[in-house]
């Protein structure tokens, strides 16, 4: 053992039997094995086109999280705890990552909504918040984005920091990109529900224009008949 420790020491390789499993950077040598993950924390701010009552209802529909955001491969809340607090179990699929964890969430129409892991292999640590204030033009908010997070392993925090801003930013803009969708959704059955009522009026005019024409006197209707005798 001791032979072995020199050579991967000497030459920067990690060895199993004869078979090498690892090739250290130069830096690294010699201690990589003892660092520890240190705490990551990421923040995304932009000025979003919606209302920061329609951001807080998509980040707080814990549950269609499946359906639009990224490496999320399940969303569902496991228990309530009081208005506004419950918690959500959670899946998520990414390179390296999959891990399933339970989080409590606490959202505050329609200013927040955070999140704790509290069951997790994979994290020492894991906290998110969005947070919405009122834009300066109507229709809009500013959109506020953070994520605090320490991992166990030193290969996964390696790896995370890679790519940590990136999946931030496809984060921010997934929730962002249901935002439009609703939307639309939403002004295409307002101008369905319109539609429908304009129709029900013009239906409704002309059975009152019809029940207002007068009868034709009877002394007309009688020569008619008379006449094609």
């Amino acid at each position: 053992a001791a032979l072995g420790g020199a050579e991967a020491a000497a030459t920067g390789m990690i060895r199993l039997g004869q078979r090498p499993l690892l090739r250290l950077p130069r830096a690294h040598r010699g201690r990589t094995l003892f660092l520890r993950p240190s705490r990551l924390q990421i923040s995304v701010s932009e000025v979003a086109q919606f209302s920061r009552e329609d951001l807080y209802a998509v980040v707080a529909d814990v549950e269609s999280y499946t359906e639009f955001v990224p490496f999320c491969s399940t969303s569902s809340v496991v228990s309530r705890h009081g208005p506004g607090s419950f918690d959500a179990e959670l899946a998520i699929d990414f390179l390296a990552f999959s891990e399933r964890y339970t989080s409590r969430v606490t959202a505050v129409p329609p200013s927040s909504v955070t999140a704790i892991a509290t069951d997790t292999a994979l994290f020492e640590h894991l906290h998110s918040e969005w947070r919405f204030d009122e834009g300066s033009a109507p229709g809009t908010c500013e959109l506020h984005f953070s994520l605090d997070l320490l991992l166990k392993s030193i290969v996964h925090d390696k790896a995370l920091r890679l790519v940590i801003d990136r999946v931030a930013a496809q984060q921010v803009s997934a929730f962002r990109e249901r935002c439009a969708l609703l939307a639309r959704s939403s002004q295409q059955q307002q101008q369905q529900q319109q539609r429908r009522r304009r129709r029900r009026q013009q239906q409704q005019q002309q059975q009152a224009a019809a029940a207002e024409q007068p009868e034709p006197p009877a002394p007309v209707l009688l020569r008619a008949a008379a006449a094609t005798r």
